[in-house]
């Protein structure tokens, strides 16, 4: 076929995307946030979200000889729990309700 290109097949993106689809089921923080993405956002865009999260890590432990520290699934969930109540908070005052802990 003139005029056709052959597809490029880039090895470093086939295996990023097939360890951060295999990361659905991990109980890490890798999982963990791979998780929450896929409540935000459909498969496809998850998966290569958390490759490149995934690539992130290693470059910087390539070029800057960090070595990976696993954050604590206990800390995450803290954080990601924080968040969303901040978020409550910020669209109760948006609408004109105030919030009472129970």
């Amino acid at each position: 076929m003139p005029g056709h290109v052959p597809k490029v097949f880039n090895r470093a993106a086939q295996a990023l995307k097939q360890a951060a689809s295999s990361a659905r089921t991990d109980k890490s923080f890798i999982g963990a946030s791979h998780r929450a993405r896929l409540a935000r956002m459909d498969t496809a865009c998850a998966i290569k979200a958390t490759a490149h999260q995934l690539a992130r890590l290693i470059y910087a432990m390539l070029t800057k000889g960090q070595p990976y520290v696993a954050q604590d699934m206990n800390e995450y969930e803290a954080k990601s729990r924080d968040r969303q109540l901040r978020a409550l908070q910020r669209k109760a005052t948006k609408l004109g309700v105030r919030l009472v802990a129970a």
